[in-house]
């Protein structure tokens, strides 16, 4: 079952949040030890949040198009990922059942394409993007680290250009 934490806060507060996701890495951790596979993180950001949508069209439209990036996400999610809301205009996906390297890239890929078209909402339109930061690690470690080097390489696509993906520690890119 993919695990989709509302977009709009629908749980309590940060804490709890941050409680559920690191239970849900747990469990992915523990089943990837199990079958000797890696485990990652995808940290989605929103390009040009603030200016490009909140700014210019509203903090309503704001709150649109998260729930519609939650609903975009949603849709390449996989039994058994985790999909969150993890700060402001940023998402996270722990994928359940990485093999390799080559199935974050895949994962990215598809992301990026879900944003080929623009959000739309009443009378307005916007062409929103997104920025990817991958990063994968064996089994045993902790969330925290992970989403570091996710968020770290989030910043490498940022500063490449924005409308990209990048994987932590690599050269890989992907627009």
């Amino acid at each position: 079952m993919v695990s989709i934490f509302d977009p709009m806060e629908l749980l309590p507060g940060q804490k709890e949040k941050r409680a559920l996701l690191i239970q849900r890495f747990d469990e992915i951790e523990h089943v990837a030890h199990e079958a000797g596979n890696p485990i990652g993180a995808i940290l989605i950001d929103i390009d040009d949040f603030k200016w490009g949508i909140n700014d210019a069209h509203g903090h309503q439209f704001g709150d649109q198009v998260l729930l519609e990036v939650a609903a975009r996400l949603s849709t390449v999610a996989r039994t058994d990922d985790v999909v969150v809301r993890f700060q402001s205009d940023e998402f996270v996906i722990l994928p359940a059942h990485l093999r390799s390297i080559e199935d974050l890239e895949t994962r990215a890929m598809e992301i990026l394409r879900l944003f080929d078209m623009p959000i739309i909402h009443d009378t307005i339109t916007a062409d929103v993007g997104v920025s990817i930061g991958m990063a994968m690690q064996e089994p045993g470690r902790q969330l925290w680290p992970l989403l570091a080097q996710a968020e770290e390489a989030c910043w490498q696509a940022k500063r490449n250009g924005r409308g990209r993906a990048s994987l932590y520690g690599s050269d890989w890119e992907a627009t």
